[in-house]
């Protein structure tokens, strides 16, 4: 059994969890609109919904969209012409029409204004994106971001890194869990190592890690054959935890066999490796 031991001021850790799917297309989406250009509505229903009112509300909408000016001048309101004298809704509807008139001359020149300065702004986005993103981090193959969900936490104390050899037994988790408890690492009011875990009411956050026996020698991916598979490992590694606790010291733990993420304050530094054979 082997264990890296950290001096810490404070650690915790972190299991980590991709997003679900519904999560994952939500933020799809955002960054779609972040980096995308928005159009304006054009569309029918939406200029339908401004002009299907009575012709003075028409007029006060359009005047103040250039979109929707020059769909209201070619369809204006169509006027009766009497053979008698005017009436007053011959009038207003003659009063009406010059109005739309007007709205066409400015309306045209306010469209074509908008349209250069919309279509510039579309192009200076385009060409800022295209430089801050190179190809390989577009949005198709941007990474999801993944969810951390913390599950351990300490103060001043250990981070013991622990692995398992698939040799070792409940004795070899025994012997290491109460030499590390024992151990005299922490400085005294005179800054030397003679204070033990207890002394100082110390806290411990433990954390799984087959990795450490990682054979490196040939090659050049690690082999991991004599590290101990999870269903000897686990119950050995729920041991180790309990016999610390056991000396009245918080323990706190990661996740067994989950995707981890440490963070900590190596206090000094200090760090042992311990190691046990069976």
């Amino acid at each position: 059994m082997r264990a890296v031991i950290q001096r810490v001021k404070r650690a915790r850790v972190a299991v980590v969890s991709n997003l679900a799917d519904s999560e994952k297309q939500d933020f799809t989406q955002a960054i779609s609109i972040a980096q995308g250009i928005i159009l304006p509505d054009t569309s029918s229903d939406h200029i339908s919904d401004h002009i299907n009112n009575d012709s003075g509300s028409s007029v006060a909408t359009t005047a103040s969209n250039p979109y929707l000016a020059k769909s209201v001048v070619e369809h204006p309101p169509e006027i009766e012409h009497s053979s008698g004298p005017l009436e007053s809704n011959d009038q207003a509807n003659i009063e009406s029409t010059q109005q739309v008139s007007k709205i066409e001359d400015s309306g045209s020149e306010n469209i074509n204004e908008f349209s250069v300065n919309f279509h510039q702004k579309n192009d200076q986005k385009r060409e800022q994106i295209n430089s801050e993103l190179s190809s390989e981090n577009r949005l198709k193959n941007r990474e999801i971001p993944q969810q951390l969900r913390i599950v351990g936490e300490i103060q001043k104390g250990l981070v013991i890194l622990l692995g398992i050899h698939s040799s070792d037994n409940e004795s070899v988790v025994h012997w290491l869990a109460e030499k590390i408890v024992s151990l005299r690492i922490f400085p005294n009011s005179e800054g030397k190592m003679n204070l033990g875990l207890e002394e100082i009411q110390g806290e411990v956050l433990v954390v799984s890690q087959f990795t450490l026996y990682g054979d490196c020698q040939k090659g050049r991916r690690p082999s991991f054959v004599t590290a101990a598979q999870p269903e000897i490992a686990k119950p050995l590694y729920r041991t180790f935890i309990e016999v610390i606790r056991s000396r009245g010291v918080y323990v706190a733990e990661g996740e067994f066999g989950a995707d981890m993420q440490v963070e900590l304050v190596n206090d000094g530094p200090v760090t042992l490796i311990l190691e046990k054979n069976a």
